[in-house]
């Protein structure tokens, strides 16, 4: 099993559209420390699916990264469109001021 399998597991079980994930709790939930320039490229975490992390984790999960705050070390995902009938219109702000859901 990927460690991002681990990720698509938990992104499986939320029932909400979106979702801020500290750097943090991505680690807790993986079991592992993410890559030094995760935190530096945004460009990183909107990679193809021939990446681990996309391929076993969000995209797998039917989920998108739509932002990622370098100041607050999160990063927002959203179920993708195609698989949500009712995508959450919150703004990024309120979802990073709410935290996640775990």
């Amino acid at each position: 099993m990927s460690k991002y399998s681990k990720l698509k597991n938990y992104l499986l079980n939320i029932s909400e559209n979106r979702v801020a994930l500290t750097f943090e709790e991505i680690e807790n939930i993986t079991g592992s420390k993410l890559p030094e320039l995760v935190r530096i490229y945004r460009k990183l975490w909107r990679i193809g699916t021939h990446h681990a992390q996309t391929r076993n984790g969000w995209l797998a999960a039917g989920w998108q990264v739509i932002s990622v705050d370098f100041d607050r070390d999160a990063v927002i995902f959203s179920r993708s469109r195609r698989l949500s009938h009712n995508l959450d219109s919150g703004d990024e702000n309120t979802i990073l001021r709410k935290g996640s859901t775990s």
